[in-house]
Formats: C-alpha cells, sequence, structure tokens
C-alpha cells in the first residue's frame, strides 16, 4: 500500500521533530519521516532543515539522499547534504556560481568543504567556464584546477587559455604551441578588459620564443 503524505502534515512533523526535547517522540517523528516518498514531502523536510540546520534532519536527507526541488538554495544545500553536488551542475551551469559562494560564505564547514571538493575536481569544460565566470581572478581553486596535470593534457587549447589567464597563472602557457596563439588573439577582444590585457602580454611572450 502505499501512503499519502501530504504536505502540510510533513511540515508540522518535521518542524516538531526539531522542536522537541523528548528523545522517545523525536525518534517516533523521524521514523515516520523517513518513509516519506514523494517530492513535495521532501521538500518540506528539507526546507524546515534549511532554516533550523538540524542535525537529525540532516541525517534524514543524507541517509535517503533527497534534493529539495526549489527555492535554488535548498536544492543547493540539500544536494550537498546528500553528497550529490553533480546532479546540480549537470543541470544549470548557473548554479556553479552559488556552490563557488558557499566555498566562502557557508557557515557549515562540512558543506562547504563537500562544494570545494567537488569543484577542484570538476572535468566538464562548461562547468570549468562557468567557474572562469563566477570566480575573480586568481581565486585559489582556480589555480588548483589549472596546475592540474590531467586539465593541462585533456581538454583544449582555448579552455586551458581562459584558465590559465583567470587563474593569473600564464605561465602555464608557456610550454604550448602555436594552438594557444588563436584562443589568445580572440581574448584579446573579450568585454574584460584586464582578461584582454593578459591575453595581449601572454601572445607577445608566445611569439618572442
Amino acid at each position: 500500500m502505499t501512503l499519502i503524505f501530504e504536505t502540510e502534515l510533513v511540515r508540522r512533523v518535521a518542524q516538531l521533530a526539531t522542536n522537541t526535547t523528548n528523545l522517545h517522540w523525536q525518534k517516533r517523528l523521524l521514523d515516520w519521516l523517513s518513509r516519506i516518498n514523494n517530492q513535495t514531502a521532501i521538500d518540506q523536510v528539507c526546507q524546515i532543515w534549511y532554516v533550523t540546520r538540524h542535525n537529525r534532519l540532516a541525517e534524514l536527507i543524507a541517509a535517503h539522499g533527497w534534493i529539495a526541488t526549489n527555492p535554488l538554495e535548498v536544492r543547493i544545500l540539500s544536494a550537498l547534504q546528500a553528497k550529490k553536488p553533480e546532479v546540480l551542475a549537470k543541470e544549470d551551469t548557473a548554479i556553479i556560481e552559488w556552490l563557488a559562494r558557499l566555498y566562502w560564505e557557508e557557515g557549515n564547514l562540512m558543506l562547504a568543504r563537500r562544494a570545494a571538493d567537488y569543484l577542484e575536481g570538476v572535468q566538464d569544460p562548461v562547468i570549468i567556464r562557468a567557474l572562469c565566470n563566477a570566480w575573480k581572478y586568481g581565486h585559489p581553486l582556480l589555480t588548483e584546477i589549472a596546475e592540474r596535470e590531467d586539465f593541462l593534457v585533456s581538454h583544449s587549447s582555448g579552455l586551458r587559455v581562459l584558465l590559465a589567464l583567470k587563474a593569473t597563472r600564464p605561465e602555464l602557457l608557456s610550454e604550448a604551441g602555436t594552438e594557444v596563439v588563436a584562443p589568445l588573439l580572440q581574448l584579446c577582444f573579450d568585454r574584460d578588459l584586464v582578461l584582454a590585457e593578459q591575453a595581449e602580454l601572454a601572445l607577445a611572450q608566445t611569439f618572442r620564443k
């Protein structure tokens, strides 16, 4: 028999579970919540957890892999709590900006570390471009990605050039060949004047070889 979990009831049960000091009663409430099976109910639990950051609700989210549908900040944090940040990146690269921001702003060090761990190991070129747009020049995680040997050999010359310049590490292009000339020329006309200036300097270095 499939149970129907009413949204308002789920919300009230989750609130009670976070407010009660009776551990026996709390366990019964949490056991009931662990049986929810529809997205609207999951959204309610994630929303209450987002507001309260209650440890027992956090455990439920992690155990069941629950991810909220919306709002965006609840969806992102619940995905991190559920250890599924890759789900977000596949949907919308704009979410990467939120993940990047969490690295600096999130008060929960565990969630901030999960965001950082995911971003440090990212391979998708679309996501890496989103990081370049989201982060300021010289961001330490951009530098970590740019210095990875697997990145230097597995991605296009255009992406390598962009990341090296955004990481303020143009010397990473010193061993590159003529394949970097075209992307550097293109970036010389970028609307980002800082990026354009760095591209000009890197291009001059390339022709001095």
